[in-house]
């Protein structure tokens, strides 16, 4: 006779079974996380660029209509400075 519990399993079973599942709940949490530390960047990131008069959007190379795409890309990280947000 087996060494199940009252769910059919055996013990190394339930373990792996309860493992990988605390192992997706980590790695919802951690997702979650980035989400939202990017939603706040990007947040800070439109205030910071809708503060700045024209004129330095301007001499930063980002018009005014580009900045909720500008701080999305950053905090993204796909905003290249260099190159603007594709690469171009």
């Amino acid at each position: 006779m087996s060494n199940t519990n009252m769910t059919g399993l055996t013990a190394t079973q339930h373990a792996t079974l309860f493992s990988s599942a605390a192992m997706r709940c980590k790695k919802f949490a951690a997702n979650l996380h980035c989400l939202f530390h990017r939603a706040v960047m990007a947040h800070e990131t439109r205030s910071t660029l809708n503060a700045l008069p024209d004129v330095i959007l301007k001499d930063v190379g980002i018009a005014r209509s580009e900045i909720d795409f500008v701080a999305n890309a950053i905090a993204s990280g796909t905003y290249h400075e260099r190159h603007g947000p594709h690469g171009q």
